[in-house]
């Protein structure tokens, strides 16, 4: 059960695509998608949602300054089910700052079976730009997802890659490169434009969690 001391909630369900290149795999996720059905919630025409009328203007320019914030603390996202969970004004707007990120909604534990997200700090094009790390091996699946300066997926160049496509060394280490040229390994290209990007870990690991495996501070080489 979803629970949520929220007036509305906002349901998500994402499915693991095993093999991008392989039409099958696709057809095995639409068919589990059509699988998926959300019993309990309200659905006379009193419980429909209705959007505020906001100042959009206003609103787009609160939710970059908070987007803003987020990615220069370094910190990850951060999500609590309810307000009694938070104990401090410097965690209501963490909190805050991670839903208006997008990336709000994951309560994170060693149990194994956690998702923790984590972005790195705006970095620019002009450098090649380098992460080496020990390899994440979460549960299910590890994936960087690479976005522009406002916090949208990047519309040109590579903007994704993850434990299905990357390389590891021989060492079993990762290390990811970022606009090195088509030879280095595990390349992304953001075609000119300065990026940040996401680092995804579903099924994520203690070292993961605790920040001893982080994938979101690249260096130049």
């Amino acid at each position: 059960p979803v629970k949520s001391d929220a007036e509305y909630v906002f349901i998500v369900v994402r499915t693991y695509v095993a093999d991008q290149n392989d039409k099958s795999t696709y057809e095995f996720t639409y068919k589990k998608q059509a699988g998926v059905v959300v019993a309990g919630a309200d659905t006379s025409p009193s419980a429909t949602y209705v959007m505020p009328n906001y100042d959009e203007v206003e609103l787009k320019a609160l939710t970059q300054v908070l987007i803003d914030q987020l990615t220069a603390s370094g910190k990850a996202y951060l999500f609590f089910n309810n307000k009694d969970q938070i104990s401090s004004p410097e965690e209501a707007l963490h909190n805050t700052q991670s839903n208006s990120s997008g990336w709000g909604g994951t309560v994170v534990d060693y149990s194994g079976e956690s998702s923790f997200y984590k972005g790195s700090k705006v970095l620019s094009a002009s450098s090649c730009m380098v992460m080496n790390s020990q390899a994440p091996n979460d549960k299910y699946f590890s994936s960087l997802t690479f976005y522009d300066q406002a916090g949208y997926i990047l519309a040109k160049g590579d903007n994704y890659i993850s434990n299905t496509t990357w390389d590891l060394n021989k060492d079993g280490s990762l290390t990811i490169s970022m606009n090195c040229g088509d030879k280095a390994i595990n390349n992304i290209d953001t075609a000119g434009h300065d990026f940040q990007y996401i680092s995804r870990h579903y099924g994520a690991g203690k070292a993961v969690i605790d920040g001893k495996i982080d994938l979101t501070v690249p260096t130049k080489k």
